[in-house]
């Protein structure tokens, strides 16, 4: 059941619409199914719901936000575990979700940004040269990296897609375009996918085995660049990703009510 529930983060729809309930559902690994344990975890798992739907991690740094985060159980709604499959030795995790409208009027009575479940939909071009190899990630890959910015996107709420890189992509963007920074290019390849966000990163993988990327969005005919650098993959990913989630958010994110003001430019916008 909860393999299934990924897939809605994948799928882009009309407005970039998330499933409501996934932007208040977590997993958090723990040690076993007692009490105290699963007392423990919940106070994290509130904290990737609030980053998730305030839309920028600072938010708990904020008074408004270390208040929620006293009583956490208060929120919760449902909880439950399962063994990840085929983890050696097996993995526990704890599944929790909490009310949604209980969270949201919480951040709405402290003053706090809300980002609802109207998102875009955001097309990812990943160019990766890792140890001398260099290639574009597709909508079917099954490499590390497709896996890993598709689980930072799930973790901060951005419906994401990617290009499927057949005869009509390879004839209009290649590797050197990304590479060497003719995101025009790029940004007109889009049009076809109707995005209403577009994130171009380059990924380089150091013979020390450390990560730099650079990226580049473009949302609503505004572009922004910035660059970051990890030791292990998957934090780099969670950290673009999470610039990306910050970015749109400040455009999106409302306070004082519980509508998106949420316009979805079109394909010429980008």
């Amino acid at each position: 059941m909860v393999a299934i529930a990924w897939l809605g983060w994948l799928v882009p729809v009309a407005g970039g619409a998330i499933s409501p309930q996934h932007l208040f559902e977590v997993e958090v690994t723990v040690a076993d199914q007692l009490e105290a344990s699963r007392k423990a975890a919940i106070g994290p798992a509130l904290e990737q719901v609030l980053v998730r739907v305030a839309g920028n991690a600072s938010v708990l740094q904020t008074e408004q936000a270390r208040a929620l985060l006293q009583n956490p159980a208060k929120y919760l709604q449902q909880y439950r575990y399962f063994t990840v499959p085929d983890s050696q030795p097996p993995v526990l995790k704890l599944w929790v979700r909490f009310d949604a409208d209980l969270v949201r009027q919480a951040l709405q009575q402290q003053g706090l940004s809300y980002w609802g479940s109207e998102r875009p939909d955001t097309l990812v071009w990943l160019a990766v040269e890792e140890r001398g190899s260099r290639y574009l990630v597709s909508a079917d890959d099954d490499g590390e990296v497709h896996q890993q910015i598709i689980q930072a996107a799930k973790q901060r709420g951005v419906p994401v897609l990617f290009p499927l890189l057949d005869l009509e992509d390879q004839a209009r963007v290649r590797f050197s375009d990304i590479w060497g920074g003719f995101f025009d290019k790029v940004v007109e390849a889009s049009a076809r996918y109707s995005p209403q966000a577009v994130l171009i990163g380059r990924l380089n993988r150091s013979v020390s085995g450390g990560w730099t990327a650079r990226w580049h969005m473009v949302v609503a005919g505004q572009s922004s660049s910035w660059t970051t650098s990890e030791s292990r993959l998957g934090s780099l990913l969670l950290q673009g990703m999470g610039d990306t989630a910050d970015r749109l958010a400040s455009r999106f994110a409302v306070t004082d009510s519980g509508c998106l003001l949420y316009t979805s430019p079109s394909p010429r916008d980008l």
